[in-house]
């Protein structure tokens, strides 16, 4: 058990509210550095092809033998997402295998807040 010294009172003030602002204005802001086509293309030839495919169902082997082609695209994408703030749907979805003890396989597909389960 805690005990509490009830003797002790605290009080908003003026001055405790200019001192959380100042120093809330004085915290870095979050950036993220925009892409650039090398990197995404160094990215996509390094992407391993024994790995299962995405949502798109794109082999990896695909994607690495068209990286020089597609990473153009890509980088136009990503920065234009980091530029804009925003996160588009279709890249927060996810390709999960479930398996129970009889070895039913399911895929489990999240959109957003929805979740989707085909067999």
């Amino acid at each position: 058990m805690v005990a509490v010294d009830k003797s002790i009172t605290y009080t908003q003030s003026d001055s405790h509210i200019n001192t959380l602002k100042t120093n809330l204005l004085n915290i870095e802001k979050f950036n993220i550095p925009r892409v650039t086509v090398e990197f995404v293309e160094s990215q996509l030839k390094t992407l391993d092809t024994s790995k299962s495919t995405g949502v798109d169902n794109i082999n990896a082997k695909y994607i690495k033998l068209s990286a020089i082609i597609i990473a153009p695209v890509l980088t136009y994408v990503f920065n234009c997402s980091i530029s804009s703030n925003k996160f588009p749907k279709v890249f927060k979805v996810e390709k999960v295998i479930l398996s129970t003890k009889r070895e039913i396989n399911m895929t489990k597909i999240t959109i957003g807040q929805s979740q989707f389960y085909q067999s």
